[in-house]
């Protein structure tokens, strides 16, 4: 049985070793033309992938749910890890950057945060991004997390009991909200990475610019493309092996879905179109995961 990605809204936390083609995928890499690295070591790494949960759901799914987004995010969650798990988890270029960009996110959260504010985040996940702040003196601070994935949001829930802000969640589509001049802060990161049209970004972008009040802000955030995507590359990586051993992960183990690349200058653009008018980009230490900050219009 060949592995099928459950509909979003669907994916439990968990992945069925049992349901994971090894053949199907060790035939496919020894077909492969383009691997960092010889087929034995690729087909060594399959295996090595299958001894741990994030790894098997990484098979199995092609991407991240909420659950695995915050397992990475806080390097794990303190049970026993194998060699591989580590290595993704504290060396892979785009998990550093994944949780350099939650710290940045964080930074940005805090530096326009004051009383009486209305935050979302979209989708929010667990919502580490906003639930692990301190809003104890903070007056009046209202959370808002939308998300598709039912099982998110029972997570978010579970997170928020016990936070000094009123939080309410909501199980709905990022394209299909239905908000207008309600959020001063609206955090959105993991969406645009999945999707390939680059109207569908637009729209989406959109969406939030309706959602937000006058003067409120997006912190969002985009990946650039590899070197495998062009000539151009920005990354600020020495490390080659790690390059290398992560395109082994990525590409030619698991074929992720996280496959839609942007410069700085097409995401400008696509904001810029959406109606943002004053939009800064803050850089990770890799220039691999940029945070985007854009305003709408105070007037």
């Amino acid at each position: 049985m060949s592995v099928q990605a459950k509909p979003h809204g669907q994916i439990s936390h968990s992945a069925d070793k049992k349901q994971i083609d090894i053949a199907l995928i060790e035939d496919r890499i020894r077909q492969s033309k383009d691997l960092a690295f010889s087929v034995d070591e690729t087909i060594k790494m399959l295996h090595e992938l299958t001894e741990f949960e994030l790894g098997q759901f990484l098979l199995e799914t092609q991407g991240l749910n909420a659950f695995w987004t915050s397992y990475v995010i806080q390097k794990g969650d303190g049970r026993k890890q194998t060699p591989a798990e580590t290595w993704i988890l504290e060396q892979a270029p785009l998990a550093r950057a994944t949780q350099e960009r939650f710290g940045i996110f964080q930074e940005q959260v805090k530096k326009y945060l004051m009383p009486h504010m209305h935050l979302a985040s979209v989708p929010c996940g667990v919502m580490d991004d906003l639930l692990t702040l301190d809003y104890a003196d903070i007056e009046g601070i209202q959370l808002t997390g939308i998300d598709l994935d039912a099982e998110a949001i029972q997570l978010a829930k579970a997170s928020a009991e016990g936070i000094a802000a009123e939080c309410q969640f909501e199980t709905e589509d990022a394209w299909q909200m239905r908000h207008s001049n309600k959020f001063d802060l609206l955090l959105s990161n993991g969406l645009t990475v999945y999707e390939q049209d680059d109207d569908q970004v637009i729209a989406l972008y959109e969406k939030f610019y309706d959602s937000l009040k006058a003067g409120g802000r997006l912190i969002t955030s985009f990946t650039t493309p590899s070197p495998a995507e062009t000539d151009h590359c920005t990354w600020e990586i020495t490390d080659i092996e790690a390059i290398k051993k992560q395109k082994a992960y990525l590409s030619d183990i698991i074929q992720s879905k996280w496959n839609a690349f942007r410069t700085a200058e097409k995401t400008t653009n696509m904001l810029k179109a959406a109606g943002f008018d004053q939009i800064d980009i803050i850089e990770d230490s890799q220039r691999m995961f940029p945070t985007v900050v854009a305003q709408k219009s105070a007037h």
